[in-house]
């Protein structure tokens, strides 16, 4: 069973329940309502007959009972109404009830209205269905007792109307209420189903496009725009950034490769090229130095990629702990004075203020991530230029790493791609006497400080230098 189907059973049962509760309640208040109508305007006949009834007391203590005397007759002409008055004795008498007058609709009917309640002393109201002229038709009648002046009960007056008018009623309203449960029923299967499929539309465009994506591997498909802001608006919509966040992922994964293919290629097309030189000349000490460079250029490329891998997976974890970044940044600074980088190079790398400052981090991490930043100011910088390295405090809460230099600069458009995997400017590529960069040095320091809630700003101006500054909150 699907869960349209499901969504609409649940709305149509709940909404059956609703309307039989209802009809069940519209039901059991008509029927009550029509019957005290009734009670209501033989009560009122009542109250028209019993004036007209006139009670003689009797003269003798050992009389039969009062006589009751009718002194007119035009209550018995009410049209839709029967009326019996009968005569039962005083309380002390066993006197058969004898009748004294009956409407003209009863005439020759000896029976009372309602035998059972003729010899109560009270106002009752009972439903029965006589046996006599009135064709077994059910019957309301009203028991109204005579009382003498000195309270002695001496008869009754029995007023009856036709009940028929409730039961038609009541199967008349039963049987509207059943049709129109019918219809209302029918009516919420329809508009049940078109609200449960338009509702659930999106879910089925979201399989769709799933099943689309798994037999195309096309990441570009979206779901229409303009939903409502309800439930299945916001899984849309989280589904397209879902959707869109993937197609990112996807096309950085086929950069990465592609640029990890390019970069290798070159080193490895530079080892092949020196040794087929040695294999023809023979040994040649500049083809050795040559090996010897490329190898370790990828050597470390495929460090900087496997931690980056490491990374993406989740599997790196910080050993933060209080150290202090002044004696780190002094540590590394004076470790890049025995790489390739610097060797041989006519640089004035300096430290130009270093206070002690003290954080919470990763002490490896972060001395990579300084080494870099200093390495990437020592090679995008010509011979004679200028490198100052220098540690403060920032406004008391922060320390502030920054790295200058008087190099290359770089163009505004690239400002915002150099944290990029496997970015390098173009322009740049020719200014560099040692290409040992891959490209993955930046985006390792944006990870380390964005690792360390720190922050990373670059100002950069063409042919005039660069200044890369990094904040970092400082230890409590």
């Amino acid at each position: 069973m699907g869960f349209r189907t499901k969504v609409t059973l649940l709305y149509v049962g709940f909404l059956t329940l609703i309307i039989i509760a209802m009809s069940a309640a519209i039901v059991g208040v008509v029927r009550p309502t029509v019957i005290a109508s009734i009670d209501k305007s033989l009560r009122s006949v009542t109250e028209t007959v019993r004036p007209n009834i006139h009670v003689v007391s009797a003269t003798q203590p050992d009389s039969v009972g009062a006589a009751i005397h009718i002194l007119g007759d035009e209550f018995l002409r009410m049209p839709g109404i029967s009326v019996q008055v009968w005569q039962t004795g005083n309380d002390r008498s066993n006197v058969d009830p004898l009748l004294i007058a009956s409407s003209r609709d009863l005439e020759g009917i000896e029976e009372a209205l309602d035998p059972l309640c003729v010899n109560l002393t009270q106002v009752t109201f009972s439903d029965v269905s006589p046996q006599f002229s009135l064709n077994a038709m059910p019957l309301r009648v009203m028991t109204h007792p005579i009382v003498t002046a000195d309270g002695q009960h001496v008869g009754v007056v029995q007023v009856a109307a036709s009940a028929m008018i409730v039961d038609d009623l009541t199967d008349y309203v039963l049987s509207l209420v059943i049709v129109v449960a019918v219809v209302g029923v029918l009516i919420a299967i329809i508009l049940g189903w078109a609200v449960a499929y338009e509702a659930l539309r999106p879910l089925q465009e979201m399989t769709a496009a799933a099943g689309h994506i798994s037999t195309s591997n096309d990441l570009s498909t979206r779901l229409p725009a303009g939903l409502p802001n309800d439930e299945i608006g916001k899984v849309a919509r989280a589904f397209n950034h879902m959707m869109a966040r993937l197609e990112r992922l996807f096309a950085v994964q086929q950069r990465f490769i592609a640029d990890l293919s390019h970069e290798l290629r070159t080193p490895l097309t530079a080892i092949r090229g020196n040794l087929d030189l040695v294999k023809r000349y023979g040994r040649d000490q500049n083809a050795f130095d040559a090996i010897e460079t490329e190898t370790i250029r990828m050597t470390r490329m495929v460090d900087e990629v496997l931690l980056l891998a490491r990374v993406d997976s989740g599997h790196v974890e910080m050993q933060l702990r209080p150290l202090d970044l002044d004696v780190l940044l002094l540590d590394t600074f004076n470790i890049l004075f025995s790489l390739e980088e610097v060797k041989d190079r006519n640089l004035n790398v300096k430290v130009d203020k270093l206070e002690k400052l003290r954080v919470v981090g990763d002490a490896d991490h972060l001395q990579l991530m300084i080494r870099n930043v200093i390495a990437n100011a020592i090679r995008f910088t010509p011979d004679g230029g200028e490198v100052v390295l220098s540690l403060c405090s920032r406004d008391g809460r922060s320390a502030l790493i920054e790295v200058q230099d008087s190099g290359i600069g770089i163009d505004q458009n690239d400002i915002t791609r150099i944290f990029d995997r496997f970015y390098q400017v173009d322009s740049s590529r020719a200014n560099r006497r040692n290409a040992y960069g891959a490209g993955l040095g930046l985006s390792i320091v944006k990870w380390v400080v964005d690792s360390h809630d720190g922050e990373i700003e670059v100002e950069s101006e063409l042919n005039r230098g660069s200044t890369f500054r990094i904040v970092m909150p400082l230890a409590d």
